[in-house]
């Protein structure tokens, strides 16, 4: 916890000595017509310039995912992960389970549509040393070495401006596996940041 905070996270005392509901924060992210495989930047931990007060880890308590792809020979998957590792060539992402869509179907205007509702409880995504700390994920939820994430390139965040993503930050993947069309997905999500 940061300095002069109290209570615990998970009680009715939570972050900055106030109550929980003080701290949490909505995040969301829409985006339209997305052609080829391709990360955005969900949550920027250490940002300030959001509603939350910067920090190092988000905790989640409930986030909700749905997408829909405008062609019916197109097979898309998009998903929520945390930065692992990062440096200026590429990254360590850890994808997390239940905030993942596919759509592979053959219908043209095929949607998915996910909600994960953990409250009181929630998911602490706090790392150190390249994984998460309070998180188990096998090795088939990591993408390792993914240049399209570093910090000498920037992501859209929800904003529109254009972030360095770095350790701890939620990132959203939208992949084209195959065939032609767009994707148009939106997130949200509950959570806040330690």
């Amino acid at each position: 916890m940061r300095a002069g905070s109290g209570g615990g996270t998970g009680g009715s005392s939570g972050p900055g000595g106030g109550g929980l509901e003080d701290s949490l924060v909505n995040a969301a992210y829409a985006k339209l017509g997305v052609a080829v495989t391709t990360y955005f930047l969900f949550i920027d931990v250490s940002g300030s310039q959001y509603a939350h007060t910067p920090g190092t880890a988000a905790k989640m308590f409930h986030a909700t995912a749905k997408a829909i792809k405008s062609s019916s020979n197109g097979k898309w998957g998009v998903g929520v992960g945390v930065v692992l590792r990062i440096d200026g060539t590429d990254a360590d992402i850890g994808f997390l389970p239940g905030l993942d869509l596919s759509l592979r179907d053959t219908s043209k205007f095929a949607t998915e549509e996910q909600i994960v509702s953990l409250f009181p409880n929630f998911i602490d995504l706090a790392v150190a040393a390249g994984d998460l700390t309070k998180t188990v994920l096998n090795p088939e939820l990591k993408v390792l070495g993914e240049a399209a994430v570093n910090t000498g390139s920037t992501l859209e965040d929800a904003r529109g401006a254009a972030v360095v993503p770095g350790v701890g930050d939620l990132v959203i993947r939208a992949e084209r596996i195959s065939g032609p069309g767009t994707l148009d997905f939106a997130y949200g999500m509950q959570y806040f940041v330690e």
